[in-house]
This record gives C-alpha cells, structure tokens and sequence, in this order.
C-alpha cells in the first residue's frame, strides 16, 4: 500500500457507477445494440424452457405413475431430453453472439485508445512520469 502513495496514487475508493464512463462505453455498442436486445431476450427463452420441464416432471409424479403408466412416462422423458437440447443449443448460439460482441466491443476500445496515445506529441512522453503513464494505459 505504501508503494502505491508513493506513485501518486490516493487511497480514495471511486463510485461502482459513473454515468460519463458508461455513456462512453454505451457508444461503443452502437452497432451492437440490437444482437444485445437478441441475446437478452433469448437468455429469457432459455430460462424459461425449465417451466415445461418441472411441469413435465410434476405431471409424471403427480399422475402417471400413481397410475402405473410406462408410455407417458417414456414422452415425458423424450420431451425434458428434447427440451434440454433446445436449450443448450440456445445457449450456445447465446454464446456464440457474445463473444462476438465482446471481441468487437473490445477491438473498438482497443483501437480508440491506439489512437488516443498516437495522438500526444513525444513531448508529453518525455516530461510524463513513465511509471504513472504506463499504469494508467495498462488499468484503462
């Protein structure tokens, strides 16, 4: 912790929100914003495939087998392997959107704050504190 004063750094812990940063970062998504709308809403699809399962699950317990039937049985559990593979290739495709997403959003950052440090002359280099400089490109 000592080192860290002595960088310059001040034991000052910063809001978990602040709302110029995620604005910032918001612009960042423009492209993205209705594959996130997409992912949102089938991460919802996929989180409710467990209601027809429990239902299925209740039904077999509750009334087929007190009624000693193997065939409802059987489709009740055709139809929870059947829905469990609808939902895992949704999640998969989920996935598959969002890294996606991720890598774009973060080769926009990237290449944005490429352009930033491009941007000052080498005399902002030299006269700048290379410890300090190279920590704030690194955790920003």
């Amino acid at each position: 912790m000592m080192a860290m004063r002595s960088l310059g750094f001040k034991k000052k812990h910063a809001p978990v929100f602040h709302r110029k940063a995620w604005s910032y970062f918001y612009g960042f998504l423009s492209g993205y914003r209705l594959k996130l709308l997409g992912t949102t809403f089938g991460s919802v699809i996929q989180a409710g495939l467990i209601i027809p399962i429990l239902l299925l699950v209740k039904n077999v317990f509750d009334v087929d087998i007190p009624a000693k039937q193997i065939f409802p049985i059987i489709w009740a559990g055709m139809a929870i392997i059947g829905l469990r593979l609808l939902s895992t290739i949704l999640a998969l495709f989920i996935r598959k959107l969002n890294i996606r997403m991720m890598t774009g959003f973060v080769l926009r950052i990237r290449k944005e704050l490429m352009h930033k440090i491009y941007s000052f002359s080498l005399e902002f280099y030299t006269k700048e504190d290379q410890r300090l400089l190279q920590a704030r490109i690194v955790e920003d």
